[in-house]
């Protein structure tokens, strides 16, 4: 588990410290959740008054995921990938409390997070670190971006988020090293139905051109990369010796599981209202999503041959309520509908009309979120 102790016995007055922390977790929740505890202990609270970290005191932290997507806290996850196909693939969506833009991960990608007290937080300067990091490894023509991003050439290799807290902050960022990117061009590629129906004040990914380091540079060696950005980050704060703490992240403690858990959440609930349509040849139906729960079914008209299916479509929405924005949610409720329609008014509709009628709203929702 994570420590301080020896740094806290090692401190002295007036001398910076760093604690460099390589996580071998690969769970990105865990791995958010160990980055939000070591920011938080630059902060003081009701049951912590004193800080465990001062304002002398900088950290940085490595880790590599498993395939996962993470959309920004402000962000609409149907609008910046698409959730369906990261399911597919085996993959993880997540929500980080960081503001910035949709990004992929998997074991060929570097995250770092550099954290720092309030005072002393510097994107410009961090990403310079991992700049001189991935010269130092051999590619030469890596230049920093507008955005606290970088670059070779024309092609984006690593961006950047940020977070700040009364007394902390952190700039974290991935780096491509050698990502799948045809798996990543696929996570993000929203939907056609969410893309062209989707209503939302959200924050947009500023989608660029990418490639891997090492599809440039070949013998760039991903662990010198990570020895490297150790190095420019006690270079850049001017610590050594004892003043720098290395540590390893294995396991979690109880208030980071709890945290870990409390991300798992923040997918769904964490997501901006926004409003949606779905259409096919036989359904319409209008909603609104808060806390991405469908919160108002504003309308819901079937029709079968022409003919509307007033029972059905006011049965749909009143399954549709308080149900996760998606296909599997709406198939769900299709699967709930003739029982719901039967109890609702058993008159009007022909033997089978029912069974025929769902198993074609079936067919069409399938081939409407495949495209």
């Amino acid at each position: 588990s994570y420590s301080f102790c020896t740094l806290l016995e090692q401190r002295g007055r007036g001398k910076m410290k760093a604690v460099i922390s390589r996580s071998l977790l690969t769970c990105p929740f865990a791995n958010l959740a160990v980055e939000d505890a070591m920011l938080s202990r630059y902060e003081k609270t009701k049951r912590k008054p004193v800080p465990e970290l001062l304002e002398d005191t900088v950290q940085l932290l490595t880790w590599y995921n498993t395939p996962t997507v993470v959309v920004g806290r402000y962000q609409n996850q149907f609008l910046e990938s698409n959730p369906l196909r990261i399911e597919e693939m085996g993959a993880t969506l997540v929500r980080r409390r960081s503001g910035g833009g949709t990004v992929y991960h998997d074991k060929g990608c570097l995250c770092f997070s550099v954290i720092t007290p309030r005072k002393m937080y510097s994107p410009n300067r961090s990403i310079n670190m991992v700049a001189s990091a991935l010269k130092a490894s051999g590619a030469a023509n890596v230049h920093a971006g507008p955005r606290h991003d970088l670059w070779i050439n024309t092609d984006k290799i690593c961006g950047s988020a940020f977070r700040i807290l009364s007394n902390g902050a952190y700039h974290h960022g991935t780096l491509l090293l050698e990502t799948d990117l045809g798996r990543l061009k696929g996570a993000l590629r929203p939907l056609t139905i969410d893309k062209e129906n989707i209503k939302c004040r959200s924050v947009g990914s500023v989608r660029s051109p990418v490639v891997n380091v090492r599809d440039v540079y070949p013998g760039v060696d991903p662990e010198a990369v990570r020895d490297n950005l150790e190095t420019a980050f006690i270079e850049e704060y001017g610590v050594g010796g004892e003043s720098v703490v290395r540590s390893t992240v294995s396991t979690l403690n109880v208030e980071e599981r709890r945290d870990a858990d409390d991300l798992r959440g923040l997918v769904v609930a964490g997501s901006p209202s926004f409003s949606h349509r779905y259409t096919t040849a036989s359904m319409a139906v209008s909603f609104e999503s808060t806390k991405g729960l469908i919160s108002t079914v504003t309308s819901c008209e079937l029709t079968h041959n022409s003919v509307p299916m007033t029972s059905h479509g006011d049965c749909l929405a009143a399954l549709l309520l308080n149900t996760p924005c998606g296909r599997d949610s709406l198939l769900y409720c299709l699967r709930l509908l003739p029982e719901a329609v039967l109890r609702s008014d058993p008159s009007p509709y022909e033997e089978g009309t029912s069974d025929k009628f769902i198993s074609i709203l079936e067919e069409e929702v399938r081939t409407m979120f495949s495209a």
